[in-house]
């Protein structure tokens, strides 16, 4: 899984955002189906009540982040390429041949392409002419020298993306997304009403944490503790920063 889908996995556990969407849902862009296999969604204003929670628009916390599109404000993105789009028979962007994960949100004076392979993905906030038009001449922005290495990294994941040239080492666990993924146990757990043992159990299994219990070192308990904490740190208020 990618930043974005930790992020949002974290923040539809929020019940404040579960409220928020109940109450706005009607605000939600419709999707449908564009010929070149891309999902779009079409967004005619800024949503205020996503923008809050750091989103483009809300997005049913019901969903799991496998299973749905989720568009992150611009300031929240790291993966992100400034592009602007004109209309050429001969240009070489053409959104029908890649065979990525294609999603685009239609804003009135832009779009944002969001392309997903393996466990890389890149978000394309394009101006001009539309990604929808067929064969495009495109350039990308860069804003200022001290953004050239982040753009240097982005074309690269760009280019994997549409080449399918992703390393698969990416989608192993690592440390980072071994946390994570504690963490996200931890809190459910902890949500459910478990105690730390039961937490410490779940995670490590219940001969070493029957021996850790009665041991007078706090290591593993100190550590769930930590991994509920953290759960809740990033559910409740610091999602965003897995973003970065």
């Amino acid at each position: 899984m990618d930043r974005s889908g930790w992020t949002w996995e974290f923040l539809r556990r929020n019940q404040d955002y579960c409220k928020c969407f109940e109450q706005y849902q009607n605000l939600v862009p419709t999707c449908e189906k564009h010929s070149s296999g891309a999902k779009l969604y079409h967004l005619s204003k800024p949503c205020l009540q996503a923008q809050i929670w750091g989103l483009q628009f809300l997005v049913n916390p019901e969903l799991k982040a496998l299973n749905t599109d989720i568009f992150w404000q611009d300031e929240n993105l790291k993966n992100k390429l400034f592009m602007k789009a004109s209309e050429d028979l001969e240009g070489d962007f053409d959104i029908s041949q890649m065979k990525c994960h294609k999603t685009i949100l239609i804003e009135r004076k832009r779009e944002l392409i969001q392309l997903k392979h393996s466990a890389h993905n890149i978000t394309l906030i394009s101006q001009g002419s539309s990604v929808r038009d067929g064969r495009l001449k495109v350039s990308f922005e860069c804003h200022g020298l001290s953004s050239v290495k982040n753009m240097a990294t982005n074309l690269n994941f760009l280019h994997q993306v549409i080449s399918q040239t992703s390393n698969n080492k990416t989608t192993r666990w690592t440390n980072s997304t071994q946390r994570l993924r504690d963490c996200l146990i931890a809190l459910d757990a902890s949500l459910n009403g478990s105690s730390y043992r039961d937490i410490a159990s779940l995670l490590y299994g219940e001969d070493r944490t029957d021996e850790a219990w009665k041991s007078p070192s706090r290591f593993l308990k100190d550590r769930v503790r930590r991994l509920v904490k953290r759960g809740y740190e990033l559910m409740n208020y610091d999602y965003l920063s897995l973003l970065s």
